[in-house]
């Protein structure tokens, strides 16, 4: 999967490929709340509920800092402060509106995070 932002439209990200079965996963599924993905820079974490029932609530924020901060190579203890790429960015697909927890992920990790809300086909 590649993500990059519009020179000429700051803010405007463009998503150019999303694996094939996590994108049938996320559009496909007949549920909501089956699935969240994280890209960090080119690593995915996958999320997924367990025993096969819907999430009710979205993954613990300290379990994504903790998981994100590793794949960024940083320190969880000093996450916001040290080695941080000014190009590493976190975006979050899913069907699930997890806008709030994109939020605090950014302030937490002092990286840029980008909320990509899926919409199932009927």
């Amino acid at each position: 999967m590649e993500c990059y932002e519009d020179p000429e439209n700051p803010g405007q990200v463009y998503v150019r490929l999303l694996r094939q079965d996590l994108l049938e996963e996320l559009v496909m599924s007949k549920k909501r709340g089956r699935l969240v993905v994280l890209m960090v820079d080119e690593e995915f974490l996958v999320y997924r509920p367990t025993n096969g029932t819907r999430m009710t609530s979205p993954p613990n924020v300290d379990l994504l800092v903790k998981d994100v901060s590793k794949v960024l190579g940083r320190d969880v203890w000093s996450v916001g402060k040290n080695n941080a790429s000014k190009d590493s960015s976190v975006h979050i697909f899913t069907d699930m509106d997890l806008y709030d927890l994109s939020d605090l992920l950014a302030k937490e990790l002092n990286v840029r995070v980008f909320c990509h809300l899926f919409h199932r086909v009927s």
